[in-house]
């Protein structure tokens, strides 16, 4: 694992992906993140994988993209 420290405003680019992770704002114990990247990139918060997986085996796949969107839309968050 790499451990970096960021200053808001300051990001980390990954360029083999085209993405970039800025920190937006910290107020006390949070962090808030923007992530700039291709929509083809998908992202998602660790917690919400083990129900992604589940979502993955009992749905078709084309369902669980805009379901996926779905969930980001209604969490606050935009899908890239």
């Amino acid at each position: 694992m790499l451990v970096l420290s960021r200053r808001p405003g300051q990001g980390i680019v990954l360029p083999g992906l085209n993405v970039t992770v800025r920190v937006l704002s910290i107020r006390g114990n949070t962090v808030r993140l923007g992530i700039e990247g291709p929509r083809e990139v998908a992202v998602s918060r660790e917690e919400l994988l083990p129900q992604a997986a589940a979502d993955n085996t009992s749905q078709p796949e084309e369902e669980n993209v805009s379901g996926q969107a779905a969930v980001a839309a209604s969490q606050g968050g935009a899908a890239i």
